[in-house]
């Protein structure tokens, strides 16, 4: 293993390049959806209504990749091969009770959603549809997904982050591949879309544990490695504690955010056409995930960039870094965002958007409605998803937790439950208020946690000895 760092842009520009590239090709699942939407009309629905559960699983990995990562850089700028070792052992044993535990409890919905779907206002095609696409990924995502947390964080402990981007390659042609092949040829619907996700897991997982296991073989023949450096940063808690604590602010975010899009799904449902609502708000969301990829990547690379620089006592040389990812996420936001929310966006609705019915989506100006916010809501988004991060690399995610609940405790939850009283009032759709509603959450958000780790970063470099 080299002992030199690298910069943020050197670590972050794979994981951009494999974030979007994979979300880019997950939406290949929009398309082959709509291809379904004359023998199961809620097909494109059904994707959308999973995706308040896509984040509770995301909050999961991304929250314990998280901690493991930012575990494994401290322990690395410290020369520590025995605290490594030890939170290697301890996550494997924590993922052999998490995944099966998980699946168990996703499987739960074959038999639940059609017990109370028709309460929920939910349309017994859509039932149909989201028991099966929905089983099917809350019972194999957790089985085949959660045991790339171990090899993906080493390698961007490693600062191999071009690791990162050939596995998510990977999974994506995987996936596009299986798609074709289960929709196409077996005829296996929602289904068939469903398995291909999941089965493409196992390719980024092969590859990850592949190059971790050079790496590791590497580090562990290394004669950098012959004492524990003394740095200040040394944890002070067993492995597995020390892990889940800097894993919560990670997952509290996408947990919270699970809730929030279950109750923007509840809200929608009360619209006068709640099956296109969902379907057009879906499409946004879609979309604008796509275009914070590279703020999330970007974010993901900070926790051992600055875990590592942290350790190492380097923190008063990585202004220019921050700012250079701060430049590219925001540059590439407006790239995508500006065309599909103002310049093209009912190109973009004709490319998503289809229904079986003789008045589909694009009769309706909801999903318009929704793409013209993408701009606005994604730079509001951008500066809470790139700071965030910063509170777990530098050992202080409890500032990190309070921030979080803020933005959807305090914020998010109470705006898109008054969303729906505002739409009367306003006397616009409720899509629309939604979605304003999630604009000012984010905006008081981000400017909170902006302000808080550009100052903590400040503190704590101006704490260093000079080199």
């Amino acid at each position: 293993m080299s002992s030199a760092p690298k910069p943020l842009l050197a670590l972050a520009w794979p994981m951009i390049a494999s974030f979007t590239t994979r979300f880019a090709f997950s939406l290949v699942d929009l398309v082959y959806a709509r291809a379904l939407l004359d023998e199961e009309p809620g097909a494109v629905a059904a994707l959308g209504l999973y995706m308040p559960f896509a984040t509770l699983y995301i909050a999961m990995w991304v929250g314990l990749s998280a901690g493991l990562t930012a575990s494994l850089a401290n322990a690395f700028g410290r020369r520590d091969a025995e605290r490594i070792e030890a939170s290697k052992v301890a996550v494997k044993r924590f993922l052999w009770v998490l995944a099966p535990i998980t699946a168990i409890l996703g499987g739960s919905l074959w038999f639940v959603i059609p017990a109370v779907g028709p309460s929920l206002g939910l349309e017994p095609e859509l039932i149909d549809a989201f028991r099966v696409y929905g089983t099917v990924m809350l019972v194999g995502m957790p089985i085949l997904g959660f045991p790339s947390v171990l090899p993906d964080s080493i390698v961007k402990a490693h600062h191999d982050t071009k690791t990162t981007m050939y596995a998510g390659f990977a999974a994506s042609l995987t996936n596009i591949a299986l798609n074709t092949i289960f929709v196409f040829v077996f005829s296996w619907g929602l289904f068939g879309i469903a398995f291909a996700t999941v089965l493409s897991r196992l390719s980024a997982y092969g590859y990850s544990a592949y190059r971790a296991r050079i790496l590791e073989a590497a580090r562990q023949d290394s004669p950098d490695w012959k004492e524990v450096r003394d740095t200040g940063y040394a944890p002070t808690r067993p492995p597995l504690p020390d892990i889940l604590r800097l894993a919560v602010p990670a997952a509290l975010t996408y947990v919270l955010m699970f809730v929030e899009l279950i109750l923007i799904n509840r809200n929608l449902l009360s619209a006068e056409d709640s099956t296109k609502a969902i379907e057009a708000y879906g499409i946004f969301h879609q979309v604008m995930n796509l275009a914070l990829m590279p703020t999330i990547a970007t974010a993901v690379a900070l926790v051992p960039f600055l875990g590592r620089a942290a350790a190492e006592g380097r923190l008063r040389t990585i202004r220019k870094d921050i700012i250079q990812g701060v430049s590219l996420s925001t540059g590439i936001a407006l790239l995508i965002t500006v065309p599909a929310g103002l310049i093209f966006p009912a190109e973009i609705a004709s490319f998503f958007a289809k229904s079986s019915s003789d008045e589909g989506l694009l009769d309706s100006p909801l999903l318009l409605d929704a793409l013209a916010w993408l701009p606005v809501t994604v730079l509001a988004s951008l500066p809470y998803l790139l700071f965030r991060p910063v509170f777990e690399a530098l050992q202080r995610p409890s500032i990190g937790v309070r921030l979080t609940l803020i933005r959807f405790l305090a914020l998010s939850w109470p705006l898109v439950f008054l969303s729906g009283f505002a739409a009367d009032q306003l006397d616009i759709s409720r899509i629309q208020a939604v979605i304003g509603a999630l604009t000012i959450a984010c905006v008081a958000t981000s400017l909170l946690t902006a302000t808080g780790s550009i100052a903590m970063l400040k503190e704590r470099a101006g704490s260093e000895s000079p080199a």
